[in-house]
Parts: C-alpha cells; structure tokens; sequence
C-alpha cells in the first residue's frame, strides 16, 4: 500500500514535470517564431525601402544640376539683354566665349568651386554671367554657344546657346548629362528656352 502510494506521487510529480518542460518548450518556440517573423518583416522592409532611400538621395543630388542651369540660362539672358561695349561701340545681342568644363571633372563628394578664380582658364566668361556657387557642387558645367560675339541671331528651328552640366555621383565613370538650350527672340533681345531639361543616365 504504502509503495503504491509512492508510485502514484513520484508518477504525478514526474507528470508535472513534463508538462512544465512542455508548456516552457512551447513558450520557448513561439517566442523563436516571433522573432523569425520580426526579423523577416525587417528585412522584407529593407529590402524595399533602402534602394528607394538610395535613389531619393541620388535624385536630390541631381537638383543640384537643374538649378544651376537655370542660374547659366539666367546670367546668359542677363548678358544678353544688356548693351556690351566693343571697341568703344555698344553693341545688343552678345553672348560671351565657351567656357568649361568647370570643374575639369565631376565629384562624387561634393566640393567647394570658385568660378571666379584666377587659376580657372575661363573665368572671364563666368564672371559676365555671374555664373558661381555658394555652395560645394558635385557637376562639371559648360556654357556653349553656336556662336560668341554681337547682333547674334537664331535660324530658324534652331539653338543659339548650350548649357550643361555633368555628373558621376557614384564614381563608376559613368557619367549622367543635363542639358538645355536656347534661341534668340526674334522680337526683341531675350533668350528663349527650347524644349525641356534634357537628362541622360540621370542617377546612373
């Protein structure tokens, strides 16, 4: 009788072990299930958003570009306005020499450029558009007109002047281009964008 009983205690604390390592097991691999799923759902995220980040700050590195030739166009058409003293004689409808690349190659960090410069082969040229930075650029410019010079014109269908700009944002030698271009009123001595912004490999 008295084993009995025993058996019957020993058996009902071993049952009761059993199952408090089975409630314990199972906690413990809902728990790894929780955190298989968290860390699943993260890198499901990051998968997605990490390249759209990437590219969201490749693209606002872009408007860097866009706005300087607006500032070209702007400083061209300032220039172009104006009357220009040559030879003692002034002169309407001028455009100032090439200028560029400025700088000679693009950065993949961006840098302080003073335009102005001495020490920068075409200066002059970005000193009359008034052509400069305030801050550090990672694009190499260029100012290309058809033609420089006085009373210029624009045939028909045509462009009289170029700017653009070039970048390589990650370093791969591939270089992305903006560019934009503009004709002569034949109304009276403005420049008058064609077309839209052009952009080729814009974020490479």
């Amino acid at each position: 009788m008295f084993d009995a009983a025993r058996r019957g205690r020993y058996a009902s604390r071993v049952s009761r072990r059993q199952r408090s390592r089975t409630r314990r097991l199972r906690r413990e691999g809902n728990t790894l299930l929780y955190f298989a799923g968290g860390f699943a759902l993260i890198g499901t995220l990051l998968a997605v958003f990490i390249p759209a980040f990437v590219r969201e700050v490749r693209l606002s590195k872009t408007a860097e570009a866009a706005e300087m030739l607006q500032t070209m166009h702007l400083g061209a058409s300032a220039y172009f306005a104006s009357r220009q003293s040559v030879e003692g004689v002034e002169r309407r409808r001028c455009l100032p020499a090439h200028a560029g690349p400025t700088p000679a190659r693009p950065y993949v960090e961006a840098r302080n450029v003073d335009f102005f410069d001495e020490q920068v082969h075409d200066a002059p040229t970005w000193r009359v558009l008034s052509f400069r930075s305030e801050r550090p650029i990672r694009f190499s410019y260029r100012f290309d007109p058809v033609r420089a010079g006085c009373d210029l014109r624009t045939p028909e269908h045509t462009y009289i002047v170029t700017y653009s700009a070039e970048g390589d944002l990650d370093g791969d030698g591939l270089r992305s281009r903006f560019e934009r271009r503009d004709a002569a009123s034949s109304d009276d001595d403005t420049l008058v964008p064609i077309g839209i912004l052009y952009e080729r490999d814009r974020t490479e």
